[in-house]
């Protein structure tokens, strides 16, 4: 009895305003299924987890009970995997042993020769594994599932990072982006692809890089749209061991624009460790037509327009300002000061309308433009 009134004693000291306005805030963030994980998380580990990535895992990821589950699930198709590494770590090993999905075998490579690997494979898919990464036990189960509705080519999906023996750092990943994938390596070092597409491209696998993973998502993307994201954390990066080989991947992006034949001058390094900026080679001189709709934001106007005067290394271009319905006369005399100032450059066009449109009002600052390049500007 005496540790029951302990306990409400407790409870109600914990009632505070401050207390208060923090569920309240966690609610607002996670809703109440949120908070209701977080008392079972109470229950079940005698601690409050309000880190919102454990949240976020605990909503999302399957539990010890449908791990048990999936381990019963068969394939209608059968589908077997063989996972293909170049280097062991005990992360791997040690997660490979908790899969749910066992219809599979691992590989490793000797000397670079995926190509010999492949085609002498029986299995329906390939799973390339880089460095210094584990597998989610649900990893191979969640890819059957996709791979059963959908039959893709590739695949690929989101990843955390192990810091300190916690996981961390979720990446959620965008569907597939060329693009995105020439700025950063953000498919990681897990990667799917049929092995019937590889043998038939076999020169996929030819002359690999040292980051094979990069290398061979580039080379299958240039052969089929077939590509997708699983939007589940289905590895782990080990954040002790990442490094990049930036020589090794500006050297991957070069050769896939080469086969591509897109001309670029140069790759430099980005912003941060492991991206990439290309100058891509400007063909001729093509006129830019900058569209930027106005209504009596004058100090906002000018500040655009002269930030593009002023700093552009690239002059052949155009400034369309779509006047839409401004009343103030401090605008019109702006136009007709720029106007004076640079013929050449900038046009005003006006958009006679009498209600809110901003779709039609950029559509009409095109249809305006002397155009081959049109870039928007709010």
């Amino acid at each position: 009895m005496k540790a029951i009134l302990r306990k409400i004693k407790k409870v109600l000291k914990a009632l505070t305003i401050t207390n208060l306005k923090a569920v309240l805030r966690y609610i607002k963030h996670n809703g109440f299924k949120g908070l209701y994980t977080t008392c079972i998380n109470k229950i079940r580990f005698g601690a409050i987890i309000l880190d919102e990535y454990e949240t976020w895992r605990a909503n999302n990821e399957p539990t010890s009970k449908e791990l048990e589950k999936q381990k019963s699930y068969i394939s209608c198709q059968n589908i077997s995997f063989e996972l293909v590494y170049k280097e062991e770590n005990s992360l791997f090993e040690d997660s490979i042993q908790a899969l749910t999905y066992t219809n599979f075998k691992k590989t490793k490579v000797e000397n670079n020769d995926f190509l010999n690997i492949i085609q002498n494979s029986t299995s329906d898919y390939i799973v390339f594994i880089g460095k210094n990464i584990g597998l989610a036990p649900f990893s191979l189960y969640e890819l059957v599932r996709s791979i059963e509705y959908r039959d893709s080519i590739m695949l690929y999906s989101d990843n955390d990072t192990i810091i300190d023996g916690k996981r961390t750092k979720p990446n959620f990943k965008p569907d597939f982006a060329k693009d995105t994938l020439r700025s950063e390596n953000y498919i990681g070092n897990f990667l799917v692809v049929k092995t019937k597409f590889l043998k038939i491209h076999s020169d996929i696998l030819k002359n690999l890089n040292k980051n094979f993973v990069y290398d061979i998502a580039f080379r299958v993307s240039e052969k089929t749209r077939r590509i997708e994201h699983i939007p589940k954390i289905l590895f782990n990066n080990l954040l002790e061991e990442m490094e990049y080989d930036t020589e090794d991947e500006k050297k991957i992006i070069a050769e896939h624009l080469q086969r591509c034949n897109t001309p670029f001058d140069k790759i430099e390094d980005g912003r941060y460790k492991g991206q990439y900026k290309i100058q891509y080679t400007i063909i001729g001189n093509p006129k830019i037509s900058i569209v930027i709709p106005n209504k009596d934001h004058i100090a906002d106007l000018e500040k655009a327009v002269q930030s593009i005067i002023e700093n552009s290394t690239y002059k052949n271009y155009e400034i369309v300002i779509v006047e839409n319905n401004s009343t103030e006369k401090e605008t019109f005399s702006y136009y007709e000061k720029i106007q004076k100032e640079y013929p050449e450059k900038i046009k005003v066009a006006k958009f006679e309308i009498d209600y809110f449109n901003y779709s039609a009002t950029v559509n009409f600052g095109v249809e305006n433009a002397n155009r081959r390049i049109c870039n928007i500007i709010k």
